[in-house]
């Protein structure tokens, strides 16, 4: 009978503990939500053409202002470009000011965005890329990395 006893007590105890888990991770999560085009063309001199990817982050802290946002650009074409061009990968990182997202937010959504002449490397044929993002809140903690879809931007 006091077997039974212990092994209830036991069940009870772990079935409280595993049902009162926090809603959010300590390490951010990040997943892209949309994009506004993956097929991006220059727009003669009426205009800028950009690239809009809108993520989705989850912080359980909340601390994602002042942190920072990564991203590997990749160029997927077969062909190399050029000696003395541009790399075929490039990092680039843009801090999240606290003017952005003024409160301690759970979760929410930013916005990447990027023209195409930032984009552009080869004059000879279309690029294909894609982009590694991740972002780290204010107390450095890391979410995982994203692989964005193919984008292909057309040459001028």
């Amino acid at each position: 009978m006091k077997a039974n006893y212990y092994l209830y007590t036991f069940l009870f105890v772990f079935l409280i503990t595993s049902c009162s888990k926090d809603k959010f991770e300590t390490a951010p999560t990040l997943e892209i939500v949309e994009y506004n085009t993956k097929f991006l063309q220059p727009i003669p001199s009426s205009g800028e053409s950009f690239l809009r990817i809108v993520l989705k982050y989850t912080d359980k802290e909340g601390d994602i202002n002042e942190g920072e946002l990564f991203v590997t650009r990749i160029r997927t074409n077969q062909r190399p470009l050029p000696p003395n061009s541009k790399p075929d990968t490039i990092p680039m990182s843009f801090p999240i000011e606290k003017d952005i997202i003024q409160d301690k937010r759970t979760s929410g959504e930013l916005l990447f965005r990027i023209s195409h002449d930032a984009l552009k490397y080869n004059q000879i044929e279309n690029d294909s890329i894609k982009f590694h993002i991740w972002f780290l809140d204010a107390a450095k903690n890391s979410s995982d990395t994203l692989e964005s879809d193919i984008i292909i931007v057309e040459r001028d």
